[in-house]
């Protein structure tokens, strides 16, 4: 753990093959270390740092958690091989393009908020998924939620969706049957009003214990 410590250069891990936690989070490290050989690492914290580029994470197969949210990078990282991986956070970044989580069949959590994506990820195959905050960014389409039947958190608000995209939402969350969620699809650009097409799945949303905020 160098968690909140002031080094300014990360360590070399390279002969740490056992090596299963890094926590480097709140330092001022600018380049991220090379964890290429590191393949039993399941969490990696870089979160809050100054690194401007991820790290390669494609031979770390057995990482769960991995945090580069309050950093400098550009490009998500590649995870397409981490197919235990859980908790994916990259928010408050500058990634244009959502990584590719297609094979990420364990993911829990996805953060991707206060970023640059124009497109949401494709979370079809992300059926365990709890969390999925993609606000404050500029998809102007909404995700399809409709196999992610586990949803608790549902955060599309603040991006560029019209109301056809809001209903389509609402629709497809209801057609998941999602129970107990926290949905919000409030202050896109322009105002996005749900219209009277979502008005049924508005009903069993709510009977089902869910929390809906939209544009009035």
């Amino acid at each position: 753990h160098l968690y909140n410590t002031p080094i300014t250069v990360a360590p070399d891990v390279t002969q740490n093959t056992a090596l299963e936690l890094l926590y480097l989070d709140y330092t001022s490290i600018t380049v991220a270390p090379d964890v290429t050989q590191n393949t039993n690492l399941s969490l990696l914290y870089l979160n809050n740092t100054s690194i401007t580029v991820a790290p390669d994470v494609t031979q770390n197969t057995s990482l769960r958690l991995l945090y580069l949210n309050n950093t400098s990078i550009t490009v998500a990282p590649d995870v397409t091989q981490n197919t235990s991986l859980t908790h994916l956070q990259l928010y408050d970044t500058s990634i244009a393009v959502a990584p590719d989580i297609t094979q990420n069949t364990d993911l829990r959590l996805l953060h991707l908020f206060n970023t640059s994506i124009t497109v949401a990820p494709d979370i079809t195959q992300n059926t365990l998924l709890n969390y999925l905050y993609l606000h404050s960014t500029s998809i102007t389409v909404a995700p399809d939620v409709t196999q992610n039947t586990a949803l608790v958190a549902l955060y599309l608000d603040n991006c560029e969706l019209p109301s056809t995209e809001v209903d389509q939402a609402l629709i497809d969350a209801d057609t998941a049957g999602i129970t107990n969620c926290t949905i919000r699809l409030q202050g896109q650009t322009p105002p996005a009003p749900r219209t009277a097409a979502s008005d049924a799945a508005v009903t069993n949303l709510l009977a089902n214990s869910c929390t809906i905020t939209t544009d009035p």
